[in-house]
Order: structure tokens, then C-alpha cells, then sequence
């Protein structure tokens, strides 16, 4: 799996369905769902995506079956990530950018912090553990099941969440800022 499949299934699996004649991704962030898109043109060679905005998100799709089935493909080769460190940074990038929340608690000499990514799927937020640990030596915790029946991925150590502002730029616009201010006050 190349990293661009990786990112492409990474955020489909955190904001996104994958269907047996469709394709979509749900995101509030303009610029993410932009990036998604050409990334998925890009990979795909495939023009026939409308962004669609409805009340709580914007949405876009597809619905050609050779892209569906493509897609398919490639989510069956997801252990290959286990092999690949590159990938697996996008991959695991993709969900952060989707799906997790950056805590930042200020103090006398800048902020602590967590990063959180909640889920109902325990089973994708091991893998992610996993792939963290692998190819980045980070620890992170799933908690849960909580009230809601979901699950609760932590980073919270300050080695691990420099770590991983080092090596995942998040590219949403708000949780990027919030991941400098954190990395600037644990350096």
C-alpha cells in the first residue's frame, strides 16, 4: 500500500463509508475535504467528485464501481502498514486529522496537553496503537467503553506527544496550531 492509499483509507475509515456501490467522506474542514479530493483524483484518476454541504458537514462521493472495488482492494492489504513506515504516518495521520481533539492546559511556561480520538470501533483504534508503537515508539492508551458505548485513544505522556507532533503534521488547520503550541512548550 502506498502512502496516498493509505491517507485515502485512513480517512475513510475515521469520517468516511465505504459501501458496495458507494464511496464517501464527511468532514466540516473545507481544506481537508479539498485535499482529500485531489489526493483521490490524483490516486484514482478519477474527476467525478461534488463537494455537498448539508448541516452539519460537507460531503462528497463516488459512486463508479471500479473505484469502489479498488477501494476494497487496497483496505484488504491494511497489515501491509505494519511494514510500512511511511504509510503508516499517513494512515495514521489521516484519522488524527479527522477524528481526534488536541487539549491544550495552560501553564506558568506555556501548555500541557493531551491528544484524544474517540471511536466506536475498538478494533481501529488498536491498529492505530499498534502502528504508533511500531514505527514511532509511542505509547497511547485506549480507555472504555465510556457512557456512549465508545472508545477513548490518549496520547498523554510529554515524550510521546513531542514525538508525535515531530512526526505527524497534522494538516487541519486548527488542530496544526494547536499541535505547535504544544510541541513549542514541551521543547
Amino acid at each position: 500500500m502506498n502512502p496516498n492509499e493509505a491517507k485515502i483509507i485512513g480517512h475513510l475509515e475515521a469520517d468516511g463509508s465505504i459501501s458496495n456501490n458507494r464511496v464517501g467522506y464527511y468532514n466540516k474542514n473545507a481544506k481537508l475535504m479539498r485535499d482529500f479530493i485531489r489526493l483521490f483524483e490524483e490516486t484514482f484518476n478519477c474527476k467525478y467528485w461534488k463537494i455537498y454541504e448539508n448541516k452539519t458537514s460537507l460531503e462528497t462521493g463516488c459512486a463508479k464501481k471500479r473505484i469502489v472495488k479498488e477501494i476494497k482492494a487496497i483496505q484488504k492489504k491494511k497489515k501491509e502498514l505494519f511494514n510500512g513506515r511511511k504509510s503508516a504516518i499517513e494512515f495514521i495521520k489521516a484519522n488524527f486529522d479527522d477524528e481526534c481533539t488536541i487539549i491544550l492546559i495552560k501553564r506558568e511556561r506555556g501548555y500541557d496537553g493531551e491528544i484524544k480520538m474517540w471511536s466506536l470501533d475498538k478494533e481501529r483504534l488498536s491498529f492505530i496503537v499498534e502502528l504508533l508503537f511500531l514505527h514511532l515508539g509511542i505509547k497511547a492508551k485506549i480507555y472504555g467503553p465510556r457512557k456512549e458505548k465508545y472508545y477513548e485513544l490518549k496520547i498523554m505522556n510529554k515524550k510521546d506527544l513531542k514525538i508525535f507532533c515531530e512526526n505527524i503534521k497534522l494538516e487541519h488547520p486548527n488542530k496544526n496550531t494547536k499541535q505547535k503550541k504544544l510541541l513549542d512548550s514541551i521543547n
